[in-house]
């Protein structure tokens, strides 16, 4: 069973080098049991062996919207 329902992102910013790209962008998470998260998501990547591989991934929750 998957960790997530859907995952839908919003506008993605980019840095990166020759080596390294760090992408950050708003996130809405659903998990299988309905509950859904916004959150500011973060994620590394490095390039190894001439690919890209994902080395780090993190998920800030966005306070509840009033």
């Amino acid at each position: 069973q998957p960790f997530y329902a859907a995952w839908d992102i919003g506008p993605m910013k980019v840095r990166s080098s020759e080596r390294m790209a760090l992408l950050r962008y708003p996130a809405t998470l659903t998990f299988p049991s309905g509950k859904t998260i916004r959150c500011w998501h973060t994620d590394s990547y490095e390039l190894r062996d001439s690919h890209w591989k994902a080395v780090w991934s993190q998920a800030t929750e966005l306070p509840k919207e009033e």
